[in-house]
């Protein structure tokens, strides 16, 4: 997505599974594989079923369960519209993309599709998603192995005082880097707040892939408060080194909590 330059940004999709309550009325349970004959028919894009497990192969480690297959096809396209949305919205400014429009908001049968709500309107993963890349002030970065740039968009009529706050961990929890951005933006633009170079904390692949960033973005007017956050991976989260938090839970404890 971030190879195109687009003026207004339409009709781009991604596709993805409907919840496991719309699958299960019109696919008994002995066919919830994804290229069963009744999921296969469910799915009007010849190659769709195949790609969609193809992309999600790039990101993630696919589950054994249908059903969690299902839920990671909603994640993996929820992600990809945000990456592209992110991108168009930072080429906001001197009018350069003026909006951005993906396809498609709902369903006209219960489907494997490119939608956001599904035939029963129910919300997919991308439905979330949209509702936050889509508010009028929305932080992003732009990441790469040499550099993170911090950008805040306002497609407010009015102009705003921000802090934006960051810091790069890894997956040990120890603290790499971090800083923060004040910048008054302007109506209806974007503005990169600031630039930081990641080239020697990434140096090492495997480093690199065990790093993530994190922001939040608060308003300087009325003591701080936070409107976004959010965090961006160096590479797949596949890659990414989940530790055992080593966390244990007894019966007791259960009851208590209960």
């Amino acid at each position: 997505y971030r190879k195109f330059n687009s003026r207004f940004m339409s009709e781009f999709g991604f596709e993805s599974f409907p919840s496991m309550k719309t699958i299960s009325s019109f696919c008994p349970s002995d066919q919830f594989d994804l290229f069963s004959p009744i999921m296969e028919n469910h799915q009007k894009n010849a190659a769709g079923n195949k790609k969609i497990l193809k992309y999600m192969k790039k990101r993630f480690i696919i589950p054994k369960k249908f059903e969690n297959q299902v839920i990671l096809s909603q994640i993996t396209q929820a992600e990809a519209i945000e990456y592209g949305v992110e991108h168009w919205r930072r080429n906001r400014n001197e009018f350069h993309c003026m909006g951005s429009l993906y396809w498609q908001l709902n369903d006209c049968w219960p489907v494997a599709s490119w939608s956001s709500i599904d035939y029963f309107i129910r919300w997919k993963a991308l439905h979330y998603f949209g509702k936050r890349f889509y508010q009028p002030v929305f932080p992003s970065v732009k990441e790469d192995k040499e550099s993170v740039e911090f950008w805040i968009t306002n497609d407010l009529r009015t102009s705003c005082e921000f802090i934006l706050n960051w810091k790069i961990m890894n997956t040990t929890g120890m603290m790499l880097k971090h800083g923060s951005f004040n910048s008054e933006i302007l109506p209806c633009t974007s503005l990169k707040t600031g630039t930081i170079t990641v080239s020697e904390i990434n140096r090492d692949k495997i480093k690199r892939q065990n790093n993530v960033v994190f922001f939040e973005l608060k308003y300087i007017q009325n003591g701080e408060k936070t409107i976004s956050h959010g965090f961006r991976l160096f590479n797949a989260p596949k890659k990414f080194n989940l530790i055992d938090p080593e966390f244990s839970l007894f019966p007791h404890q259960r009851a208590k909590l209960a």
